[in-house]
């Protein structure tokens, strides 16, 4: 244990700016104190928040709050504890240090010592910092928002300080200040005088303020989709343009998902609509039914299809709308369908185009299926030691797709695999996929057995037909004296050794450089050139931090040391910027090319590059590729133009 004054920082976690809000707590326990909290942003600071509590039947002998266990920074200052006339009353602060999941943390404490009188006020700031996180309203009562420039998280068991028996805390009601119309983005229930959240916990303290976003003036913009209104809260501060596409895509793609399955999500649908943050895309996650919070401007892809992917899974993954799979062998399809329709609707919402998405589906699927270790048995995917997550994310798309292909050849006009869709998620729980397919002469046993059973590898070239051209013929040419090795690399993102994302990898540095080694044995003039895309991933990190830039040092090394003959320019190598880019770039070898990039209208780095293998002279020119529809990565787009 530390102890501290009560001016000193505590280190636990951030929280984030509010607008005037109140909340009251009554304890199911005669003898725990009631709890009344004022939060204001604090007069003069718009980086503070000022936090009023009060409390009655308070314990004579002594009484113990704490804060949140966290690894990470919220500055408490300013504390004091007056009672009842305003006498200032002795606190004792401190900081108890647990180990949590292998993490250090800090637990905050204050103890009051007695006599204490029965009623008391604390006042106290607190100061938001940067944080990784997301920002959906999940599970764990989490709102994510700005404070100021700063992204920030909001939470009932982090905001407050809070007695030791907080946990019996029953009865709750939240104000804060909402777009009109607004109660809150969770579903609450009342019961006489009070109003309680609709999402019950084990530690009700986690959902003190669930429902609240109140992080700054927000309006509302919204549409029907069936009889369910999505209801769209903008936060102000985001460019017009911005907002105007941000609504029209959203509602394709509400209504396309909302016509696929043929029925609402209740009377209303929330989102709350944030800009960019600087700690990178923020995911919806946890599961949310009936609303979210998500960064969608600017609006990419990417971030599309969460919004759809959300909005689908409130019908096949979570209550109180979804229907039920019961049989273990379909469990594949919520994750098929899920995977398939959200990226349909960023296709209907005009972001990516159809037949280029069925290429990339096909793609990946032969990837998978090939793949050491992969359990490309869709039906024991739930049951099974090999990896699963190809085939819930990669092979069970495409088997649908593969699928809804057939339907559509079979029978044509009758809605293919939409119209399965349709009728297998009507009701509350599911029919049998096999039994909702129309019959064909040896039924679907066969497909069943190859493609969803992983018996047989689906001929995807279908996928990837082109248009045969016919050259005129060519002269006789004499016989070919010239022999080139080229090897290549791209999208290694900077990985020093394998990136985790598959089994039975057999990337890294290392064994590149092994390989590399033993074809230059065989070809000691062997060209070798990176397509782009060497350079670390933003992921959540709005500026990349020491260890990030000594890895990305380290790794462009080691391409100087396989001696790369040249390298072109990637998003990856722009995302932190030129300017990052040119100090990362300083003292490599390799030659980086780009000749359509421009920087005020000077090329930032050379168009191509003259190199030798033997006698051969081989031009290498480096073309930058933007990325494809809307999902660009955001740290690029805001480093672009």
């Amino acid at each position: 244990m530390r102890s501290l004054s009560p001016s000193r920082p505590f280190s636990i976690v951030v929280v984030s700016g509010l607008a005037l809000g109140i909340l009251f707590l009554m304890t199911a326990c005669a003898t725990a104190p009631k709890l009344r909290y004022v939060v204001a942003p604090a007069p003069g600071n718009p980086h503070q928040l000022a936090i009023a509590l009060r409390l009655d039947g308070v314990p004579r002998d002594s009484l113990v709050l704490r804060g949140h266990a966290s690894s990470e920074v919220f500055r408490l200052s300013d504390l004091e504890v007056l009672g009842p006339a305003g006498a200032s009353i002795r606190v004792v602060a401190g900081v108890d240090t647990a180990i949590v999941e292998d993490r250090v943390v800090d637990i905050p404490r204050l103890t009051l010592r007695g006599p204490l009188p029965s009623s008391l006020q604390l006042r106290y700031r607190v100061e938001p910092g940067k944080r990784d996180g997301d920002s959906h309203m999940g599970f764990t009562g989490r709102c994510f928002g700005y404070a100021d420039s700063e992204f920030a998280m909001v939470t009932g068991r982090e905001l407050f300080l809070l007695p030791a028996d907080a946990d019996v805390i029953r009865r709750i009601e939240v104000r804060f200040a909402l777009p009109q119309g607004w109660d809150a983005v969770t579903p609450w229930t009342q019961e006489g005088d009070h109003w309680i959240p609709g999402i019950r916990g084990t530690h009700v303290a986690e959902h003190l303020i669930s429902a609240a976003t109140g992080l700054g003036p927000f309006h509302e913009r919204s549409f029907q989709a069936g009889n369910t209104r999505f209801r769209l809260a903008f936060e102000s501060g985001i460019p017009h343009d911005q907002e105007e596409t941000a609504v029209a895509r959203l509602t394709r793609v509400a209504r396309y998902v909302h016509d696929l399955f043929g029925r609402d999500l209740g009377p209303s649908y929330l989102t709350i609509v944030v800009p960019e943050a600087p700690t990178g895309d923020q995911i919806s996650g946890e599961g949310w039914a009936t609303g979210q919070g998500q960064t969608f401007v600017p609006l990419t892809g990417n971030r599309l299809h969460d919004f759809a992917e959300e909005l689908i899974s409130a019908y096949t993954r979570h209550a109180p709308y979804r229907t039920e799979i019961r049989s273990p062998e379909e469990y594949w399809l919520v994750d098929g369908i899920t995977k398939l329709y959200a990226w349909r609707a960023v296709a209907a919402a005009g972001l990516i185009d159809e037949d280029d998405l069925a290429r990339t589906f096909a793609e990946s699927y032969v990837t998978a299926f090939t793949a050491a270790g992969v359990e490309r048995n869709l039906e024991k995917l739930y049951a099974t030691p090999n990896s699963a997550r190809l085939g819930r994310e990669t092979l069970a798309p495409f088997v649908l797709l593969h699928l809804d292909r057939e339907l559509r050849s079979a029978h044509p006009g009758a809605g293919g695999l939409d119209a399965i869709v349709r009728r297998l998620f009507r009701g509350k729980t599911a029919p049998s996929l096999w039994s909702s397919l129309p019959a064909r002469p040896g039924g679907w046993t066969e497909f069943r057995a190859s493609f969803v059973r992983g018996n047989v590898l689906a001929n995807v070239n279908s996928y990837f037909e082109m248009t045969p051209t016919h050259p005129a013929p060519e002269p006789p040419r004499g016989k070919e004296v010239r022999h080139l090795t080229l090897a290549y690399t791209g999208d290694s993102f900077g990985f020093l050794e394998n990136c985790g994302c598959k089994v039975n990898q057999s990337g890294g540095v290392a064994r590149r450089s092994t390989i590399l080694r033993e074809l230059r044995r065989k070809d000691p003039d062997l060209l070798l050139v990176d397509a782009g895309n060497a350079f670390i991933k933003p992921d959540k990190q709005d500026e990349p931090d020491y260890f990030s830039r000594r890895e990305q040092a380290l790794y462009l090394q080691t391409m100087d040391f396989m001696r790369y003959g040249a390298a072109a320019i990637g998003t990856t190598e722009l995302s932190y910027g030129l300017d990052h880019f040119r100090a990362m770039g300083r003292g490599v070898r390799t030659p980086y090319l780009a000749a359509n990039l421009l920087a005020e209208g000077r090329p930032i780095a050379p168009p191509s590059v003259l190199l030798h293998a033997g006698a051969l002279r081989v031009a290498v020119i480096g073309l930058f590729e933007p990325p494809r529809g809307g999902a660009a990565e955001p740290a690029f787009e805001a480093h672009s133009s």
